[in-house]
């Protein structure tokens, strides 16, 4: 071992004493999310907020009244055309005020356009305006704050008006006026605050004449104003807003005079104004609105200041302001309105940048980040290492920016360079030894011991000359045991036990040879379970249980083929529970508890709910583990419930990445964890879940194909739809009124009477059914907020689709009696037609017996004729199907050769000619045509004006078709020859004929009820006609396909590739003969025998 003595101090170690200013970073993890204009918001300068009894937010602008389900805005404006307000729509576009009575109407201030009540059923506001001549209207169009007593009264603060009061039941309103001549009256005209506290009491916020305090059942007015020398009144006389916190103080927000606290029973106050020269002071002292959360932190809007965190018991406040270089900080200092929801969350209205909110459950969590303004003095990045001392004070190693000290009763930090070269100061691993000094693990300059009373380090460092050295200068952790032993987990030198009296250290290494050994030499966790049982964690090899006695290790590591193993070899931390299981969490495999009597593990990871199977640190606190991930935040895991909570940056914490070591728990069992830019503190009790369980409703029913509609508190108040059976293909809408994250809510939907299970649709909103039998159905929807917490009695309605008239079931009982009357009767009336009937029949027997004989006869001659006749029109395999079983089937063939002939020019010719001659000319070609196709095994198709088509291979297959169709080709060109010959001696003029074969697979079978005929179909036959239209007179036009099948007997010509009509070129040939061995002619036109044997000619 190489020990540095303290008097090579001032060489070796450096130490940096930062004394910071002192910081405020107990609130710093806010966010902000801002909503305006682009998001469908009609107005950015928003004046006020409300949530209604259904769970809708509400916010009055300067231009319209919008209503918000966390989705999407619907405005609700004046309408220019109802001057009168009988159109029901808003009054004025100006909305300064929102309030909700007990009967769930919705009271509306607005500037010049009086009061509005809206209804939900209706959708439809009622106005009350000023009448100058009626001294019960409302005393000025200016309604400016809005409230209700316990017996249902509306009060109504007005800007010059005074205060009014409403009965709505009647309609009529009493003004209260502050006049000169009525010093104990109202004290002013403009009233722009009220405030019904749970005695009755009405405190009412002027402009001009401070607060007033008016019972209502004395009618009697206290006024409570600026009183020069008196340092326990009010502070300004310009009350802008009176709240009411839940131990019954009031807050008042001034124009100009900052925040003044109320004591109703003393009648005193205490004012908070700025100090420019105290940043713990308020922010601004123009206060326009005060809130209290649902945890009881006081929130004071500002403008110009943005907003306040006030803290009661420490009487300071913390400000937060706009920060244009952050997405997520307040979007402006001017703010008109701070509001809490039944679920805690915050929302803020602006003057000019819309509104934005913020979770304070945030609040549970502490974080510090690097270099940010809430923790001034804690300049490093990554947290590597986090440790409480017996002191409580807290140390934090880092990854490149050595070691700080936070004490918390100072609310300062100190750093500390561990390495006074500079080369490496990076701090893996903290823990205090029995005498309370700080062991600190470096990344490259071993174990280095921390004296807190000189702020001296004494470095213990690996010397290759001392095998009682530590045995590697890279350390990952160190654990001090129940016993005070120190044990050191290095990086490359294994486990190392060091003896503090002799200074020493013992290593335990793996030896490849001897399986008892340590399993790697990367050691990244030590932990002792309560029977003294040490545990040792390696980076990639597993994990060891050790016996310190025996210095004997046992290991276990991860089999891919066995489910209940070690999930994987990386071990990020190991924790043991209360009941004395012991946890194990790795990189890459989630979480696993060991069987300590089966040797197994069960294993937790994603697969069951875990949010991430990167686990950097785990520790248990209350039953549960609280468990960091590498890049997906905190988990906490229920160990009776086996359930899973994910706390990311929108619960409150400054980062979703934490580093894998950092993470400590301390006595008063507050947990730490560090992360890439800082770290988070918090105490477990006091993390309290999200409990407000948002309400899901039906938004619209729309019936496809019809204008019928359901939507809002209509539809929402609804039991049950009745349709009509041609109205069975419908969509339903619907929201959970969750303003958390609405993007990550989730909805199931289930259609009782359809569905079997419930259908998951995740964040989809609508749900649409088709074609629904007549029935009565129950169509439900529950649905989960961000934090997973599902609404299970969601909300749901009753369908009954009737079915059509000729389904009911008066419908089928008579058309049950119609069915039996007429059975009956036409049964009676049959009976005597029958014996009427057979005595005629009887007659005619006998005539008809003499008559049959000769009518068989007549019909055995038209079935011979009938049938000569069917096998000219269709082949005769084909006529016997079609004669057996009434119809053919169509018949698929691989291989077939289509003939196209075309006369050229006949269009010209036939012009010329007689309709007789043509006919007789026609009948010429195709007779001679037929006789060809007969004799070359060819089946002829159709004729189509002067075009003939014909096929080989069908109907029975042939695989000699195309030799056959190439054979025909000649013999019908040479037919040809000869007719233009003949026709020439006679000075006639003559026909001349284009011929094209193609061979390739084809469909056949007969088409036609009347006129049937045998036709086939294919790419083949389209081919075919190509070859016949690219050809020229006299010759025989082939394919390459058919080449192919012929090239042996035929003596060919390659046209080469020619441009055919929608198909592109294609090889073409022309056939001039047949080849000499196998022609019985020197013209090569007659098939010798052996050819005509191949050719099975007729």
């Amino acid at each position: 071992m190489r020990k540095f003595s303290n008097i090579l101090f001032y060489f070796l170690v450096c130490l940096l004493v930062l004394a910071s200013p002192r910081l405020h970073a107990q609130y710093n993890n806010i966010t902000f999310k801002n909503i305006s204009v682009p998001q469908g918001l009609s107005n950015k300068n928003v004046l006020c907020a409300l949530q209604d009894s259904k769970g809708y937010m509400w916010f009055g602008t300067k231009d319209g009244l919008n209503r918000y389900d966390g989705y999407r805005f619907k405005t609700y404006r004046h309408n220019l055309k109802d001057s009168t307000g009988s159109m029901g729509s808003l009054s004025s576009n100006h909305v300064i005020a929102l309030y909700e009575d007990k009967a769930g109407f919705i009271w509306v201030g607005t500037f010049d356009g009086g009061l509005c009540r809206y209804d939900r059923l209706t959708e439809k506001f009622t106005i009350y305006k000023n009448n100058p001549r009626d001294p019960q209207s409302i005393s000025t169009n200016n309604a400016y704050a809005i409230s209700a007593d316990a017996s249902g009264n509306i009060w109504v603060g007005t800007f010059g008006g005074g205060l009014c009061k409403l009965n709505p039941g009647t309609g009529k309103f009493k003004n209260y006026v502050a006049t000169p001549s009525n010093p104990n009256g109202l004290s002013n005209n403009s009233v722009f605050a009220i405030l019904a506290d749970k005695n009755g009491i009405l405190w009412l916020g002027t402009y001009g004449g401070g607060l007033c305090r008016f019972d209502p059942a004395k009618e009697t007015f206290k006024s409570y104003k600026v009183a020069s020398g008196n340092r326990n009144g009010i502070s300004s006389n310009d009350v802008w807003d009176v709240f009411e916190d839940k131990n019954g103080t009031l807050w008042l927000g001034t124009y100009g005079g900052g925040l003044c606290r109320f004591d109703k029973n003393t009648e005193r106050f205490k004012t908070y104004r700025r100090d420019t020269l105290n940043e713990q002071s308020l922010s601004s002292d123009y206060v326009l609105s005060v809130q209290e959360d649902a945890l009881g932190k006081l929130w004071v809007a500002t403008k110009g200041g943005g907003l306040n965190l006030f803290d009661k018991q420490k009487e300071r406040f913390l400000a937060y302001k706009n920060d244009p270089a952050d997405i997520n900080s307040l979007p402006f200092d001017d703010l008109n309105k701070i509001y809490s929801d039944k679920s805690g969350l915050m929302w803020i209205a602006t003057d000019g940048k819309g509104i934005s909110r913020f979770e304070t459950r945030t609040l549970q969590f502490t974080t510090f980040v690097s270099d940010s303004k809430y923790a001034a003095g804690f300049t490093a990045g990554a947290v590597n290492a986090m440790y409480e001392d017996r002191n409580h004070d807290l140390w934090i190693g880092t990854f490149s920016d050595g070691l700080y000290k936070y004490d918390r009763n100072r609310d300062q930090f100190t750093s500390y360079v561990v390495d006074s070269m500079g080369i490496n100061n990076g701090v893996s691993s903290i823990a205090e030894d029995a005498s309370g000094a700080l062991w600190i693990g470096t990344a490259e300059n071993g174990l280095a011991r921390l004296n807190r009373s000189t702020s001296r380090f004494t470095y213990y460092t690996q010397d290759f000359a001392n095998p009682n050295s530590i045995s590697s200068n890279s350390i990952e952790t160190i654990f001090k045991s129940r016993n005070g032993t120190m044990w050191i987990g290095t990086y490359g030198g294994g486990l190392c036990r060091f003896d503090a009296n002799s200074g020493n250290f013992t290593s335990y290494q793996n030896n490849p040879k001897n399986a008892k050994t340590l399993s790697s030499n990367a050691v990244k966790v030590i932990f002792e379970a309560k029977n003294g049982t040490m545990w040792i964690g390696t980076r990639d090899a597993g994990l060891c249980r050790f016996n310190p006695r025996t210095g004997i290790f046992h290991t276990y590591k991860n089999n891919p083929k066995a489910a209940n193993s070690l999930p994987n070899n990386s071990i990020s931390a190991i924790t043991e529970t209360h009941d004395g299981s012991l946890w194990v969490a790795t990189i890459g495999g989630g979480i696993a508890k060991l069987d300590a009597k089966a040797d197994t593990f069960t294993v937790y990871n994603t697969a069951k709910g875990l949010v991430s199977n990167d686990i950097t640190g785990m520790v248990e606190a209350d039953n549960m583990l609280w468990i960091s991930t590498s890049n997906k935040g905190l988990v906490r895991f229920d160990l009776n419930a086996s359930t899973f909570r994910n706390f990311d940056t929108d619960d409150g914490l400054f980062n979703n990445e934490f580093i894998q070591g950092a993470f400590f728990k301390s006595e008063n069992k507050r947990l730490y964890f560090g992360g890439t830019n800082g770290f988070v503190q918090f105490l477990p009790s006091q993390v309290m879940d999200n409990t407000y369980m948002p309400p899901v409703w039906l938004t619209s029913f729309v019936i496809f194909n019809n204008d019928t509609l359901y939507r809002g508190q209509k539809l929402a108040d609804m039991k049950e739809i009745e349709l009509k059976a041609a109205q069975n293909v419908f969509n339903f809408e619907f929201v959970m009124l969750s303003y958390l994250a609405p993007e990550r809510n989730e909805y199931m939907c289930m259609m009782e009477g359809f569905d079997k299970d419930w259908v998951p649709l995740n964040n989809l909103r609508f749900k649409s059914y088709t074609n629904l039998d007549a029935g009565t159905y129950t169509f439900r929807v529950k649905a989960a907020d961000r934090d997973g917490n599902w609404n299970d009695v969601g909300t749901s309605i009753t369908l009954v689709i009737h079915p059509a008239w000729y389904n009911t079931w008066w419908a089928r009982l008579m058309a049950v009696l119609l069915v039996i009357g007429i059975s009956l009767s036409y049964y009676r009336n049959r009976i005597k037609t029958i014996e009427r009937q057979k005595a005629i029949l009887e007659q005619q027997v006998a005539e008809r017996t003499a008559e049959l004989v000769e009518q068989k006869k007549e019909v055995e001659l038209q079935k011979d004729k009938s049938d000569k006749l069917l096998l000219n029109i269709l082949p005769e395999a084909t006529a016997n199907e079609l004669k057996e079983k009434g119809s053919a089937t169509p018949q698929h063939y691989g291989i077939a050769s289509v003939l196209f002939t075309d006369f050229k020019g006949f269009t010209n010719l036939a012009e010329k000619m007689t309709p007789e001659q043509l006919i007789g000319e026609l009948d010429n070609c195709f007779v001679a045509f037929d006789d060809i196709i007969v004799r070359n095994n060819l089946e002829k198709i159709k004729t189509i004006g002067d075009a003939y088509m014909c096929a080989g291979g069908i109907p029975l297959p042939n695989p000699t078709n195309p030799l056959n169709a190439v054979m025909a080709g000649l013999e019908i060109q040479q037919f040809m020859q000869k007719t233009r010959e003949q026709k020439a001696k006679q000075g006639q003029s003559y026909w001349e004929l284009r011929l094209g074969i193609h061979t390739g697979p084809i469909v056949a079978g007969v088409v036609g009820k009347k006129k049937f005929a045998y036709d086939i179909w294919g790419d083949t036959v389209n081919t075919a006609s190509r070859m016949e239209s690219s050809g020229e007179v006299g010759k025989v036009n082939i394919s390459g396909d058919t080449y192919v099948q012929v090239n042996e007997y035929f003596e060919c010509v390659y046209r080469g590739k020619i441009p055919a009509k929608n198909k592109g070129d294609i090889d073409m040939y022309f056939v001039t003969r047949i080849k000499a061995a196998y022609a019985a002619d020197a013209n090569g036109f007659e098939p010798n025998e052996a050819f005509k044997k191949i050719l099975n000619r007729k």
